[in-house]
C-alpha cells in the first residue's frame, strides 16, 4: 500500500486524516480537567451581570434589568435620585445687585417698607447726593432665605436692572463638624458632672471643676459659633445700590439762528478771552518795560554826549550869515 502511494501524497492523506480527526473532536467538545462541561456563553454572562447586582444596588439593578429587556411597550423608570437631601444642606445666600431709579429717597423707603413685610432688618443705609439727578444710595438687607428670590425679583420691579450677581456658600460641612464636637463636648460635661458628685477628694473635686469649667468655655465658644452660621444660613444678605436714572427728554435740533445766535457768543467770548489774555500780559510786563527802561536811559544819555563831540559844529560867521538872510 505504501508502495502505491507516492511520498507527497501519503503526507497529504496524514493531513487530511488529521484535520477530520480535530474537527470530530470539536463538535463533540472536550470535558474540562473537572469533568464538568463549560456552561454556554449565555449563562455565563447572566452569572457576569447576578454578580454585580449587588454592588450596584437595588434601584440601580431594577434599572439595568428594565433597560436590558428588550421593548416591551412600557416606558424606563426614571433614574435614581442623589442620595443627599437638598433640605439638610445649609447654605449661605448672599446677592449684590444695582437698580437704577427715577426717585432714589422714594426707593429707599419702599425697600424699607418691603423689608419690614418679610419681617427683615436694614443693617445699614447710606443716601447721598445734593440734587436728585446725582443721588446715590447704598443699603444691607437682611432678609429670611426662603423669600430670597421672590424678594430679589421685587426688588428688580423698583427699577432698571444696572448690575446682578448671587453667590452662595456651602457650610453643611462646618456645620456637621460644629454640631458633632458641640454634642461631643456637651456629654463630656454631663459626665465631668455626674464624677464631681462622686469625688472622694478637695483635690480630686478642683481637677474636676478645672477641667468643667474649660469644657464649658468650649462649649459655649461652639454654640456662639453654631449660632452665627445658623444666623447666616437663615437670613440672606443683599447689597443694594440705587443710582438715579432719570432720562432727560432730548433736546429739538436748533435752527439756523439758534445755530448763529451761539456761533456769535462763541466768538465774542473768544475775543473777550484774548483782550482779557493782552491786557493781562501788558499789566504783567509793566516790571520788565520799566526795567528796560531803566537799563537804556545811561546808554542813551552817553550817545547823545559822544554824537554832540563827534559831530562838528559850524562856524560863526556862517552862524551870522544865516541868521542875516533869514527873514
Amino acid at each position: 500500500m505504501s508502495g502505491l502511494i507516492s511520498r507527497p501524497h501519503r503526507r497529504l492523506a496524514l493531513a487530511a486524516v488529521a484535520l477530520v480527526i480535530l474537527g470530530l473532536l470539536t463538535a463533540c467538545g472536550a470535558p474540562s480537567r473537572s469533568g464538568v462541561a463549560p456552561a454556554p456563553a449565555k449563562n455565563a454572562h447572566d452569572s457576569a451581570v447576578q454578580a454585580q447586582k449587588p454592588a450596584a444596588g437595588p434601584a440601580v439593578t431594577a434599572g439595568r434589568e428594565a433597560a436590558g429587556s428588550p421593548g416591551g411597550g412600557q416606558p424606563l423608570p426614571p433614574l435614581p435620585r442623589s442620595g443627599t437631601n437638598l433640605l439638610d444642606r445649609q447654605v449661605i445666600k448672599n446677592a449684590e445687585l444695582t437698580l437704577k431709579v427715577e426717585d432714589v429717597t422714594g426707593a429707599v423707603r419702599q425697600v424699607e417698607l418691603a423689608v419690614d413685610a418679610v419681617l427683615g432688618i436694614v443693617a445699614d443705609s447710606t443716601l447721598a447726593g445734593i440734587s436728585p439727578s446725582d443721588r446715590r444710595a447704598q443699603m444691607t438687607l437682611r432678609v429670611p432665605s426662603r423669600q430670597f428670590s421672590s424678594f430679589l425679583a421685587h426688588l428688580e420691579e423698583l427699577g432698571e436692572v444696572d448690575a446682578h450677581r448671587i453667590y452662595t456658600t456651602d457650610v453643611t460641612g462646618e456645620f456637621v463638624d460644629l454640631r458633632a464636637r458641640l454634642d461631643s463636648a456637651t456629654e463630656h460635661e454631663q459626665r465631668l458632672r455626674a464624677i464631681m458628685s462622686r469625688a472622694a477628694s478637695v483635690d480630686e473635686l478642683l481637677k474636676l471643676e478645672s477641667e468643667l469649667a474649660r469644657v464649658r468655655a468650649e462649649v459655649e465658644s461652639l454654640t456662639g459659633r453654631l449660632n452665627v452660621l445658623q444666623d447666616r444660613v437663615e437670613f440672606s444678605t443683599i447689597q443694594l445700590t440705587l443710582l438715579s436714572g432719570s432720562k432727560k427728554p432730548a433736546a429739538a435740533a436748533p435752527g439756523i439762528w439758534s445755530r448763529a445766535r451761539a456761533a456769535f457768543l462763541d466768538m465774542s467770548r473768544l475775543v473777550g478771552t484774548f483782550t482779557g489774555d493782552v491786557f493781562i500780559f501788558a499789566i504783567g510786563a509793566l516790571p520788565l518795560v520799566a526795567y528796560a527802561a531803566a537799563a537804556a536811559l545811561p546808554v542813551w544819555f552817553i550817545w547823545s554826549r559822544l554824537r554832540r563831540r563827534l559831530v562838528p559844529r559850524p562856524p560863526a560867521a556862517d552862524q551870522e550869515n544865516r541868521r542875516i538872510d533869514a527873514p
